[in-house]
């Protein structure tokens, strides 16, 4: 291997960290009172938005992580071609 220093375990550690935050559960907002008014009734219209809001950052928390694994496959298959270039 070259000389380039990086502790892969870390990136791994912190790509499966990614990956488990992606993986949680959505739990859907409810609102349960008598005569909620108005107030009420408009956090009830944001739910359903919020709730989808969550869902599109686990999306993004996930993509990351699979950019992040990806990006260090790449760089160790770099360094190792660039090791064996050295060596000729």
């Amino acid at each position: 291997m070259a000389s380039f220093k990086y502790d892969i375990s870390v990136i791994n550690t912190d790509v499966g960290k990614l990956n488990a935050l992606s993986n949680k559960e959505i739990n859907d907002l409810t609102i349960e009172t008598q005569n909620a008014g108005d107030t009420i009734d408009k956090i009830r219209e944001l739910i359903p938005q919020l709730n989808a809001l969550h869902r599109s950052i686990n999306n993004l928390i996930e993509a990351t992580a699979t950019a992040t694994q990806a990006t260090l496959d790449q760089v160790i298959e770099l360094d190792d071609d660039f090791a064996e270039i050295l060596e000729q």
